[in-house]
Order: C-alpha cells, then sequence, then structure tokens
C-alpha cells in the first residue's frame, strides 16, 4: 500500500499537481507509520517537500524537507548500527571459532604429551623388570660360582655367621637360662665354684 501511494504521489508530482501529490504523500506517511517503515516515509516527506516548493510554499517545504533529513538520518544510522552489531557478532565469531581452534590444538599436544607419558611410563616399567632380573642375576653371581653355580666363600662365611650366632643363642639359654641369676648377667659374670 505504501509503495501505491508514494508511486502515485511521484505521478503526481512528475504531472505538476501538487496538492494531489501532498494528499498522496501524506496518506503514504500515515500507512508508513502504521507499517513502522521509516524508509518509505523519509521519501514521501521528500515529496512533500519538492511539492509543496511547486506551490511556492518554502515554509512548509522547509518542514518537509527537514523531517525529511530527520528521517533519513534516523535510517542511516539504525543501518549503521544494524551494520555494527552484525559486523562485532561477526567479529565475536571469529574470535570464538579462534579459541575454539587454539583450544583444540591444546587438546592434541595435550593428548600427544599423554601419549609420549604413557610410551615413557611403559618403557620405565620395562627398564625397572630388566633391572630387577640383573639385579637378581647379580645377587647370584655374588654368591655363586659363575662356572659351577656352587656357593662361594663369601655366602659360606654369611651362613657360617648366622650358624654361630644361632649356636651362641641356644648355648647361653641352656646353660644360663635355667638358673637363679639373669642369663645375660650369668654370661658376662665369671665362674664362682
Amino acid at each position: 500500500v505504501v509503495y501505491c501511494l508514494l508511486n502515485a504521489a511521484k505521478i503526481e508530482l512528475a504531472q505538476r499537481h501538487a496538492s494531489e501529490a501532498i494528499e498522496y504523500a501524506n496518506a503514504a506517511v500515515e500507512a508508513a507509520r502504521d507499517a513502522d517503515l521509516k524508509s518509505l516515509e523519509f521519501q514521501c516527506f521528500e515529496i512533500k517537500a519538492l511539492a509543496h516548493k511547486q506551490q511556492n510554499d518554502f515554509e512548509s517545504a522547509l518542514e518537509a524537507f527537514e523531517e525529511f533529513h530527520r528521517l533519513e538520518k534516523e535510517v542511516r544510522d539504525d543501518a549503521a548500527n544494524r551494520k555494527m552489531r552484525v559486523f562485532n557478532a561477526q567479529r565475536e565469531a571469529e574470535r570464538l571459532r579462534g579459541e575454539a581452534k587454539l583450544e583444540q590444538l591444546r587438546n592434541v599436544e595435550l593428548m600427544q604429551a599423554l601419549e609420549a607419558l604413557e610410551q615413557a611410563n611403559q618403557a620405565k616399567t620395562t627398564l625397572l623388570v630388566e633391572l630387577e632380573e640383573k639385579s637378581s642375576e647379580l645377587e647370584l653371581l655374588v654368591l655363586q660360582d659363575p662356572l659351577t653355580r656352587l656357593y662361594n666363600r663369601r655366602h659360606l662365611g654369611v651362613t657360617m655367621f648366622f650358624l654361630a650366632l644361632v649356636h651362641a643363642g641356644l648355648a647361653t639359654f641352656q646353660f644360663h637360662a635355667l638358673g637363679k641369676v639373669n642369663p645375660i648377667v650369668s654370661v658376662l659374670t665369671a665362674y664362682r665354684a
């Protein structure tokens, strides 16, 4: 409806029927306000201004031109604000995409580091098992002759020490524990007849 009224006003203005152009422009303004179409509303005021100028009503033409410029500025400001919001939304989306990509790269790096740590841990476990095997082999080599696999002098000395210690304990118990004197005191004191 607004387009039809606006085009009718333009046709009347072109045919130099200023009063009919003003009537159509006023009707178009009302329809544009009802539909909240400021981009068409300011065009209606431009036609009104030109029609008033044709009638040599310069005061009304000035008022219409001022309203035309005010509405045109609002429309341009709204468009600029919309573009700015779209630009900011795009910039924010791009920033979020970049952060997501960075986070994805960090996750990949962390997964690679985790795999490397797991491999290192597995290698450490393998080395510990090998070390324990080598340690038991060395222990056997210290105690046994590698050629004959018989126990050597060191093992014999350690074994004899423990046997002597057990023998001393048993002898002390047998000869001193059954008396009236404490066994330790009995060992440390001289024999009295």
